[in-house]
């Protein structure tokens, strides 16, 4: 099973990125990622912020590996509309490419659908309007717990 997984990845234009100059292989700026027609968006320590907004707005098809962790807007992503997620695998993140190379349509509809949505929904403003609601329903939570 690992000759083949080894061998399929071979077919694949990847590697692993570094910030800092410690490293042998150079980090690799997101204008140099939009060369590709697919973006896989995996979380580390924490979900990646920036990255899937330009992601998103890169009018790539995301692939997003299923995760517990979560930004501000999420709830509003939809999968198979606005990115095509899949199991927190690598053979998953194949069988993805696989399909999505067979099904050039949904690729495209995809990538249209998360480059509008990011332009819709993901600026600065969106953001902070997002906080200041945020706020002020945690303020009236407080308030009403402390009401005497």
């Amino acid at each position: 099973k690992a000759r083949a997984l080894i061998s399929q990845l071979q077919s694949f234009d990847c590697k692993f990125t570094y910030h800092g100059s410690n490293h042998h292989i150079r980090y690799i700026t997101p204008e140099q990622h939009l060369q590709y027609k697919y973006q896989i968006n995996i979380d580390g320590a924490t979900a990646t912020w920036e990255r899937l907004v330009w992601q998103l707005s890169s009018n790539c098809t995301v692939i997003k590996p299923n995760s517990n962790k979560v930004q501000w807007y999420y709830n509003a992503l939809q999968p198979y509309v606005h990115y095509y997620p899949v199991d927190n695998t690598i053979e998953a993140i194949i069988n993805a490419y696989h399909k999505l190379e067979q099904n050039p349509k949904l690729a495209t509809t995809i990538a249209n659908n998360g480059q509008q949505f990011a332009n819709n929904n993901l600026s600065i403003e969106d953001m902070l309007a997002y906080i200041v609601n945020l706020l002020h329903a945690y303020n009236q939570q407080i308030f009403e717990h402390c009401k005497v």
